[in-house]
């Protein structure tokens, strides 16, 4: 009740809930695991197609999971060290699905040893201010390529290698600079997402103060757009340095067609071994980790993540969008089934275009048909409720003396 003379209690502003889904994240993911399944299963020729589902899934797949450590460790707020566990219990199980996964001879190039390496990792870097990070991120790009190449030279490997498993300082060198997604690369990714995450939860927690809608918004056309930009920019500069230079220069050296030449550029195992020129810098060749390739796929990730955020404000596509965030719900478990189903089609068919994107529409259907199903049982996919609750068990012993701390866990 509230006396004469005195002011009315007010509430508290709301802030933003500590496990509140971001769906714009879950669409994203599931585009992600869709593209890499396109990518596996139909047989496309070089070109703008083959490029968007080659070489920019996996990589946003990485974006999402640096933002995912994020969300994932707010429940330790102001618990460095249990959040570095949880990551570190997240990374290590990530990878031991990757490594379990890697056994079946399925013809999938795996990312999950590395991206659990990576997320590992992570457990440094979300300790880290927001500047520190994106300095980091642009020393890593500008640098890594002749990191990667210096090591494969000094190796004797001239292509995108497998993990080696001859001796733990092989397989360390092999995750960290010369396997198929090299962690020194992947890391930019990581600490990309990391940054896009805290900046869209800080702009959801003013939302929630003000009670607007007006901070995510300039938020998502900041990434949209400024994202685009930089896509597009990289995107010119790939396209005139290797129709006007490296086209020319590798036809003369190698007396090849034009359209022959194009698809050995076209060739992560080229862009491997391209060594420390100017191809390391220019070319955006996909899965090669050169720093046009790192600044495009990782701009055209935050680009779509802001986009989607401003899409999913209108209610029209937040139905229509639905089937894929179940999807995107559960992208580790689905993912797992892609590859093991991918060994079970190959090894009894040979991939055509056509019969490969049949199989990649009923393999969609079938994820979102599972994401669906777990959503409306309100359970977590199998795998991702497996990483949780190795994260979980991990940070136990951490928490065990804080009841508080325990309720949020």
């Amino acid at each position: 009740m509230t006396h004469l003379g005195t002011r009315p209690t007010t509430t508290p502003p709301p802030v933003v809930a500590p496990h509140r889904r971001f769906v714009a994240l879950d669409v994203a993911r599931a585009l992600a695991v869709t593209g890499m399944m396109a990518a596996h299963l139909v047989p496309l020729p070089p070109g703008v197609l083959s490029r968007v589902v080659s070489g920019f899934p996996s990589t946003l797949f990485a974006v999402l999971a640096g933002a995912s450590a994020v969300l994932a460790t707010r429940r330790h707020a102001g618990r460095p060290v249990a959040a570095s566990v949880s990551l570190v219990a997240r990374g290590a199980a990530v990878a031991a699905v990757g490594a379990l996964l890697g056994l079946a001879p399925s013809g999938v190039m795996v990312v999950l040893v590395y991206l659990g390496v990576a997320l590992a990792l992570g457990a440094v870097l979300v300790h880290l201010r927001t500047s520190v990070l994106a300095a980091l991120a642009v020393l890593l790009t500008a640098t890594g390529p002749f990191l990667t190449s210096a090591v494969r030279d000094a190796r004797h490997v001239q292509s995108l290698g497998e993990l080696s498993w001859e001796s733990p300082a092989d397989w360390v060198t092999s995750v960290l600079f010369t396997g198929a997604y090299p962690v020194i690369t992947w890391t930019v990714y990581v600490t990309t997402g990391i940054v896009l995450a805290r900046t869209m939860v800080a702009a959801h927690r003013r939302d929630a103060e003000a009670g607007t809608r007006a901070a995510s918004r300039t938020w998502a056309l900041r990434c949209a757009l400024g994202g685009l930009v930089v896509t597009a920019a990289v995107a010119v500069v790939d396209a005139t340095y290797r129709t006007l230079v490296a086209v020319p220069a590798l036809a003369e050296q190698t007396g090849l067609d034009q359209q022959t030449v194009e698809q050995v550029l076209a060739s992560p195992a080229f862009g491997a071994s391209s060594g420390a020129s100017w191809d390391s810098v220019l070319l955006a060749t996909a899965h090669s980790g050169h720093v046009a390739d790192v600044l495009l796929t990782a701009s055209a990730a935050v680009a779509v993540t802001g986009a989607l955020t401003l899409a999913l404000r209108h209610d029209g596509a937040h139905r229509a969008l639905r089937p894929l965030a179940w999807l995107g719900a559960v992208p580790l478990t689905v993912y797992v089934l892609h590859v093991l189903s991918t060994w079970l089609w190959t090894s009894t068919a040979t991939p055509t275009v056509g019969g490969g994107s049949a199989v990649l529409a009923g393999s969609v259907a079938a994820a979102a048909l599972l994401g669906w199903v777990l959503h409306r049982a309100g359970r977590r996919g199998p795998l991702e409720a497996a990483v949780s609750a190795a994260s979980s068990l991990a940070t136990r012993g951490l928490l065990r003396g804080d009841p508080a701390a325990r309720g949020r866990a």
